[in-house]
C-alpha cells in the first residue's frame, strides 16, 4: 500500500515504476534509474480506462472556488436574460402603443374626413 498523500507527483511515478519494475535499459549511466516515460504513460492509460478507480483531481478549496465561480457566472447569465426580456417587451410595448396611435389616428381622419 503507498502512502500517496505523503508524495508529489515525481514520487509516486517512482513508486508505481518501482512496483512494475520499469527501469531504464542502456548505458553505464542509466543503470538504476526509472523509466518515468513509461511509467507516465503506464498510469495515464490506467486513469482514462477507470483502472485505478475513481481520482479528483480537485481539493475541497479548489472545488468551492469553482462552484462560487460557476454560482456567479450563473447569477450573471440570468441578470442578462432578465434585461434582455426587459428590454424585449419594452419594445413589443412601444410597438403595440405606436401601432394602436396609428390606427386611432387613421380612424379619427377617416372620422373627419367623412364629417366634412
Amino acid at each position: 500500500f503507498l502512502d500517496v498523500l505523503k508524495m508529489d507527483g515525481v514520487d509516486l511515478l517512482e513508486a508505481i515504476a518501482k512496483r512494475r519494475s520499469y527501469k531504464r535499459t542502456g548505458g553505464k549511466n542509466q543503470t538504476g534509474l526509472w523509466d518515468m516515460e513509461k511509467t507516465a504513460v503506464a498510469f495515464l492509460t490506467d486513469y482514462r480506462s477507470g483502472a485505478i478507480g475513481r481520482v479528483s483531481l480537485e481539493t475541497p478549496s479548489t472545488r468551492q472556488q469553482m462552484m462560487q465561480l460557476t454560482t456567479a457566472h450563473a447569477n450573471q447569465t440570468a441578470l442578462n436574460n432578465i434585461e434582455d426580456t426587459s428590454i424585449e417587451v419594452n419594445s413589443i410595448e412601444v410597438n403595440s402603443i405606436e401601432s394602436n396611435s396609428i390606427e386611432l389616428n387613421s380612424a379619427a381622419l377617416n372620422s373627419a374626413e367623412s364629417n366634412d
